[in-house]
């Protein structure tokens, strides 16, 4: 009897030993395997829909006209001409009556936007190839910046009456590409003549420095 009972208790203990060491061990490599599975088949689902979005934005830039995209290569270029600009706010300037004193570019700033701390977007309404891919950034990196623009400013000075000042702001707002004014300041050239002596801060952007 004493040897039956513990015969029983070393096959007991014997069969906890192999659920712990053998069978358990194998359901978490299974259960592993299965949410590996599982991700790889989400993945495969998506396939066809990024592929459907891509090919409908690479119609939509087929459907572009060479005129347009000159436009818009104009309008945000890869690089910004400093010469080019200068002669162009030259030009501006002439046209309307103003004498262009100087014009001198500043080294391009890089515009960094913290995606952390800008407007979060609508899933609802949200491009699904826009999407955030979970576990791209880890908890406890810095904060995602990202920047796809450089500001290149020009001061400028120039004098002329009012009424041509007035002609060229709105020449500049009408200029192929952009030609923000951030700074203006002005002072009268001599006492009691229309003249005044302007100064302006010109901002454009490109894609690159």
């Amino acid at each position: 009897m004493r040897f039956q009972a513990g015969l029983q208790i070393i096959l007991l203990v014997t069969a906890v030993v192999i659920v712990f060491t053998v069978i358990k061990p194998k359901f978490d490599s299974i259960r592993e395997a299965q949410v590996e599975a599982l991700s790889y088949q989400s993945a495969v689902d998506n396939i066809g829909q990024y592929n459907a979005r891509l090919q409908q934005l690479t119609d939509q830039a087929g459907a572009i006209s060479a005129e347009e995209l000159a436009a818009l290569y104009r309008y945000l270029p890869e690089s910004v001409d400093a010469v080019a600009v200068g002669r162009d706010i030259n030009n501006i300037a002439d046209k309307n009556g103003l004498l262009l004193l100087d014009v001198v570019p500043k080294d391009g700033v890089e515009i960094v936007v913290d995606a952390e701390a800008a407007p979060a977007t609508d899933p609802a309404v949200m491009d699904p190839a826009m999407m955030p891919v979970e576990g791209t950034y880890a908890e406890g990196q810095p904060s995602r910046k990202s920047s796809v623009l450089m500001s290149h400013a020009f001061a400028v000075e120039v004098i002329g009456t009012y009424d041509s000042m007035k002609s060229m702001l709105e020449d500049l707002e009408r200029n192929d590409y952009p030609l923000r004014v951030v700074e203006f300041s002005f002072g009268v050239d001599e006492e009691g003549s229309d003249l005044v002596e302007y100064s302006l801060v010109l901002e454009t952007y490109s894609l690159t420095s």
